[in-house]
């Protein structure tokens, strides 16, 4: 395992200052958590947004504000999160052959944010491979951490892990049949409640050979509060939001063919909307009053925009509009400052007004699939592709791409976080802390970082043509 840690000068003294400012610098260390910490699947309010400033634009393969690089000791699609100074990941360990024992490992890991140091790894049980997509990882879903400890879930187990020493606090089975049913693998990320992690598997077949269910464990002590069944939609992927509207906390969850509330301290469903999605994966995005859900597969997709009026057992529901048309597959969408961006596998992102669904433009930003989450910050969105490259485009009602970066490392489907000071990139054996703080000029001489194109793959879906949008 390696890490190449890179300091400016700058960045060192800015480091060096009282314990406000580190805060303020972004520049937190463990035990210190910043005001806003990513500590769960699409940052603070799992929206993919990020409060934090001074990010970065360009960076380079060698570039100096690539501060640090450390080797991830597996392959994973779970997507960083920083709790009290530490990044927290999941991953597949595959032991060395010649030693007689090649069951893989369902592992953890903890990096310190500022220096990339190894804090520690934790190796937490072996199982035989269970069947999963050609596209995703047996460490797919992405950890959740409170002040109690981080919880990581890999569709039969959950576990809660000590934040310092990776110490298995507790674990609990919830899903016995999982490794014999899977179809593509589990990749819902928990949630928490003030009192419960919150997980999710839906079945992945029709019928009761498979039923889904939605699942709340006491934080402190693993035990099952309670679980509910999922409708019988088959099959969703997206992960659950806690939501507060004014009568106690609901967890929504946007399954293929509605989108339902239950209770979180009971799991009685409130109540529910219907939608034709099918086999969705993106989470829903939340403005206000206003959600809009979109996704899906296999050419049964769309963007759907919600009014919601009330809260609880009392919300009223109005769809405002649906739109099949550049509905993502996999990229879970932005809903900021009036604006509701999306972007397909394909690559091409696209911005709407979202309460009357009006496309105000499409945009194709190239350089392999695009399946990982956006992140919004500093008036910026980051797009991770699979080949590596980070565009990094302008919001607003106009597109305008800043900077498309290269790492020299083929991408993963892990969503960029952010906090640490850094943007965090996982690649396919790498985690990156890009930092904004530390200067980077690109060279005049700069060329395009070569990358190799990928294969077209099996059962890929016909790409929509891009329409003229008269300029507003």
């Amino acid at each position: 395992m390696s890490i190449e840690v890179r300091r400016s000068r700058k960045f060192l003294l800015s480091c060096s200052l009282v314990a406000g400012l580190l805060l303020a610098a972004g520049c937190g260390a463990p035990g210190a958590p910043g005001p806003e910490e990513w500590s769960q699947w699409r940052g603070p309010q799992r929206n993919g947004i990020s409060s934090a400033v001074g990010l970065p634009v360009h960076w380079a393969q060698d570039a100096p504000n690539v501060r640090w690089k450390t080797e991830i000791p597996g392959p994973g699609n779970s997507s960083p999160i920083i709790k009290n100074g530490r990044v927290f990941l999941t991953y597949v360990r595959t032991p060395d052959a010649s030693a007689g024992n090649d069951v893989p490992w369902r592992s953890a890991m903890a990096i310190d944010g500022v220096t990339g140091e190894v804090l520690w790894t934790k190796d937490l049980f072996q199982a035989d491979p269970e069947k999963i997509h050609r596209t995703s990882t047996r460490a797919a879903t992405t950890p959740v951490a409170g002040e109690e400890g981080v919880y990581v879930f890999f569709g039969d187990v959950v576990y809660k892990l000590a934040q310092d020493t990776g110490e298995v606090m507790w674990k609990q089975l919830v899903d016995e049949t999982y490794a014999d049913v899977s179809r593509y693998g589990a990749a819902s990320s928990s949630a928490l409640t003030s009192q419960a992690v919150v997980v999710l598997r839906d079945g992945e077949s029709a019928g009761d050979a498979d039923p889904g269910w939605l699942a709340a464990l006491d934080r402190q002590t693993g035990e099952e509060l309670w679980r509910t069944a999922l409708p019988d939609y088959c099959c969703t992927y997206s992960s659950p939001l806690v939501v507060d509207r004014g009568a106690g906390e609901e967890v929504w969850v946007a399954q293929s063919g509605g989108l339902t509330s239950n209770d979180a301290k009971t799991g009685k469903l409130l109540w529910k909307t219907e939608y034709v999605i099918n086999q969705i994966v993106a989470s829903p995005v939340v403005e206000g009053d206003l959600v809009v859900v979109a996704g899906g597969a296999h050419n049964v997709k769309s963007n759907v925009g919600i009014q919601l009026t009330g809260s609880g057992a009392d919300t009223k529901i109005s769809q405002l509009w649906t739109d099949v048309k550049f509905a993502p597959q996999n990229a879970s969408p932005i809903l900021l400052d009036g604006i509701f961006y999306t972007v397909t596998d394909q690559g091409v992102l696209t911005a709407r007004e979202p309460m009357t669904g009006k496309v105000l433009y499409n945009q194709r930003i190239g350089h392999g699939r695009n399946r990982a989450s956006m992140v919004a910050a500093d008036g910026m969105l980051y797009i991770q592709s699979t080949s590596g490259y980070v565009s990094v485009i302008k919001t607003g009602l106009e597109y305008e791409k800043l900077a498309q970066n290269y790492l020299g490392e083929r991408g993963s489907n892990a969503s960029p976080a952010v906090g640490a000071g850094c943007l965090l990139l996982r690649t396919r054996m790498h985690l990156h802390c890009v930092d904004g703080s530390i200067p980077y000029e690109i060279p005049l001489d700069a060329e395009a970082d070569p990358v190799e194109e990928e294969e077209p793959e099996e059962e890929e879906e016909p790409e929509e043509p891009i329409e003229e949008v008269a300029a507003i």
